[in-house]
């Protein structure tokens, strides 16, 4: 019982201390979060990934929290930087046992539950994410009273363990994760598991082409291994470990090629390609329709071939080849070959 009035007696004396200094708290609350030049990228879209766009006023409660805040966190009187802190501190144990308060965007969470933002990771649905403007205003209670947590790798594991993206945020995740690692260069077994963890609607499902995410085709990150050559067709048919070429193009080849994806994509070899393709219905079907798409596999697969220089080389192309029932493309009207009039095709 002594105990318990004792914490009551400190909590109600911690009040009323806060709502002492909160009349004297007359510096003007932030609207906007100046950008830091240091932490920007080269160009405005690396700024962008970096820094996430929230433009949403502060609502009346973040305002009255960011007094209250700040009520705990005196000016401090002198030059010396460690008075304040000390300060800060001292309320710090005074509510060690329960972990000061903080006002995330879930509401309010314990201190050691929230998490300060890092370099863009909060777009990706971390929960209980500190506002940056909150933290601005109020950045000795929340790294120093509160002792809030920075964003962690770990975070972002657990929220794509929980989440399924939509392609938009697939796009937005991979072009910003080279970034992100340069600035804090994650252990590679992380970087896996991240990558395994990842799942994602396409793009028509994440649009409301079906009435519920339950009946959504879900894709797993970790199924593909590969992106398609810069000088590879885009009409060509590729494996379902490849990158589709629609999302190539949002997300961009050469962020695909970054270093810290390494581990993640690898461009595809011509010879994984010349294996599947060489199963492809359109060359062992002969169907009509398929003709212009048969005649520019061979013309690729010409071309690879007079790109070999070894004749060992050549010899193990031919090898993948499908010479077992090749749908070769002929001129019906020229051939002299007699062929059923019944089932009569421009392949063979």
């Amino acid at each position: 019982k002594d105990s318990a009035d004792d914490k009551s007696s400190i909590s109600s004396s911690l009040y009323s201390f806060a709502t002492f200094m909160a009349r004297g708290v007359t510096s003007t609350v932030k609207e906007a979060v100046k950008a830091v030049p240091e932490l920007l990228g080269e160009d405005s879209e690396t700024t962008e990934l970096l820094n996430p766009i929230d433009d949403r006023p502060l609502s009346i409660a973040e305002r009255d929290a960011i007094i209250l805040m700040n009520a705990y966190c005196p000016r401090q009187s002198t030059p010396d930087a460690l008075v304040g802190q000390c300060l800060a501190k001292g309320f710090g144990r005074c509510m060690a046992s329960s972990s000061p308060p903080v006002l995330t965007v879930d509401g309010v969470a314990r201190g050691i539950d929230s998490r300060l933002t890092n370099n863009g990771m909060e777009a990706f649905g971390i929960p209980h994410a500190v506002r940056r403007i909150m933290l601005e205003n109020a950045r000795e209670y929340h790294t120093v009273i509160a002792n809030c947590p920075t964003m962690s790798i770990d975070d972002l594991i657990k929220a794509m363990k929980e989440n399924i993206l939509s392609e938009e945020m697939l796009v937005r995740l991979l072009k910003w994760y080279p970034k992100y690692a340069r600035l804090n260069n994650p252990r590679r077994n992380k970087s896996l598991q991240l990558k395994e963890v990842i799942r994602y609607h396409k793009e028509n499902y994440s649009k409301g082409g079906l009435s519920s995410d339950a009946e959504a085709e879900v894709h797993q990150l970790d199924s593909i291994f590969y992106f398609a050559p810069q000088r590879m067709s885009k009409k060509l048919p590729l494996p379902e470990t490849v990158f589709p070429q629609s999302l190539v193009g949002s997300i961009g080849l050469r962020t695909l090629e970054d270093r810290h994806f390494t581990d993640w994509f690898q461009p595809l070899p011509f010879d994984i390609w010349t294996g599947f393709i060489s199963e492809h219905t359109c060359m062992r079907n002969g169907n009509e329709k398929d003709d212009a798409m048969r005649i520019l596999v061979l013309v690729t697969l010409s071309k690879h071939f007079d790109s070999l220089e070894s004749a060992t080389a050549k010899r193990r192309f031919v090898e993948l080849l499908p010479l077992s029932s090749p749908c070769l493309p002929f001129d019906i009207t020229t051939s002299d070959v007699n062929l059923p009039t019944s089932n009569t095709k421009t392949a063979v």
